[in-house]
């Protein structure tokens, strides 16, 4: 479940963005890992994606920060201090594809070590219901 409780060091987070949500591993205020490339004017450049590295206010664009909270049949596979390690070994990595790689799939891949995007599913169930 997704709340505005304020993040901890390893945590799942996300940012409404217009039509789709952002998602990120929250180390610190000073520091936000997560798939992006933006360019100096903020337009999204799809050739230069990468995982990078910012702080939480320039991840937020004036969003509002929500972090994942875990249940007892719902947790990470890794430690908070495991989920950092691997986010930051995959810094500088691109490969950025919509539909199999996108920031959702790097923060689930960095908690339970597998893809995922629920976003991406969504809309695939909405395709397949037509």
């Amino acid at each position: 479940m997704w709340t505005r409780n304020k993040p901890v060091f390893g945590s799942a987070i996300r940012v409404k963005r217009t039509l789709y949500y952002h998602y990120g591993i929250y180390c610190s205020d000073d520091t936000v890992i997560h798939f992006s490339a933006l360019n100096d004017d903020g337009i999204l450049n799809y050739e230069a994606v990468k995982v990078i590295v910012t702080d939480l206010k320039r991840f937020l664009k004036g969003g509002d920060c929500e972090t994942l909270e875990y249940t007892n049949d719902i947790r990470p596979t890794r430690t908070p201090a495991e989920i950092v390690n691997y986010a930051f070994s995959m810094v500088g990595i691109g490969g950025y594809d919509l539909i199999t790689n996108n920031c959702e799939h790097f923060v689930y891949d960095c908690l339970y070590g597998k893809k995922e995007s629920k976003q991406v599913e969504a809309v695939k169930n909405i395709f397949k219901g037509l």
